[in-house]
């Protein structure tokens, strides 16, 4: 996952070929080692795209790598659909404590379960303010 997403930054700076197949490589390689992680990889590959190339051509290489994933990826996953269905899917998705609920119960405040929970949560949210008014999107 974090070779595809390095490479994808890589791809929407520079626009090279190399970091195309290599976007689409690791991306492919990511789905069929953890098929858990394929939300969490389209989700930072959406990310990417949209704080790095906002524009035609940026827009053309996002297709171009979700289609190259899909299609170096395809033989495995429609492999494991006609032998076992969709449960292996499903099962995968179930699989991750990273939920969408366990990313959301970050905004709701349900006690003081855990004592160094909110000077966290202050530290964070005054650390995303501090870099969206210096206009640092990445931590690099």
């Amino acid at each position: 996952l974090l070779l595809m997403l390095w490479q994808a930054i890589q791809l929407f700076r520079n626009y090279q070929h190399k970091h195309l197949i290599f976007t689409i490589l690791f991306g492919a390689l990511t789905i069929m080692s953890h098929p858990q992680t394929a939300l969490h990889a389209a989700l930072a590959g959406l990310l990417i795209f949209l704080f790095y190339s906002l524009h035609k051509r940026g827009t053309i290489f996002a297709i171009l790598v979700g289609l190259g994933v899909a299609m170096l990826s395809s033989p495995w996953w429609l492999t494991v659909l006609s032998r076992h269905g969709i449960e292996p899917f499903i099962s995968a998705g179930q699989t991750s404590q990273r939920t969408l609920e366990s990313y959301l119960s970050i905004f709701r405040f349900d006690g003081l379960g855990d004592y160094l929970f909110i000077p966290t949560l202050l530290l964070t949210f005054l650390g995303i303010y501090l870099s969206f008014k210096q206009k640092k999107l990445f931590l690099y």
